[in-house]
């Protein structure tokens, strides 16, 4: 994997504890503004695509597999839809396409599928979760 890739998931695993240490907003959006940097980055890199493909791929943990699919989502949006369906599938439920607030909010198998139906209730819209659609 490349450097660029984990320094990305190494960002993610750095909010993730500073979430569960209780750490302010501020430092958490700090963080999540360097998340969403590096992954603006790796989507202006197309020899980076395939890595973050697979990490979008059944085997990976759930929250990974989102992470990744809101990156993917800049260059690939069928392919960004096709893992957040599969997140929500893989939690053993199901959601009708297009996606509706309440249907979306009826996902309650885990918070990651919840998440992953709220993503796809936004590029369903037209609005995306990355800027990338809109």
């Amino acid at each position: 994997m490349t450097d660029l890739v984990s320094e990305w998931r190494e960002a993610w695993a750095q909010w993730t504890a500073a979430e569960a240490a209780g750490r302010s907003v501020k430092t958490c959006n700090k963080i999540l503004d360097r998340i969403w940097a590096l992954g603006r980055e790796i989507a202006r890199r197309p020899d980076l695509h395939n890595p973050i493909e697979a990490l979008c791929a059944p085997g990976q943990a759930p929250d990974v597999r989102l992470h990744a699919a809101l990156v993917r989502e800049h260059w690939d949006i069928a392919g960004a839809a096709e893992a957040l369906v599969a997140i929500i599938r893989d939690s053993g439920t199901t959601i009708e396409r297009p996606v509706t607030m309440s249907g979306a909010l009826g996902v309650s198998t885990t918070q990651t599928a919840r998440s992953a139906a709220l993503c796809l209730f936004n590029i369903d819209r037209g609005t995306g979760n990355t800027g990338a659609n809109s």
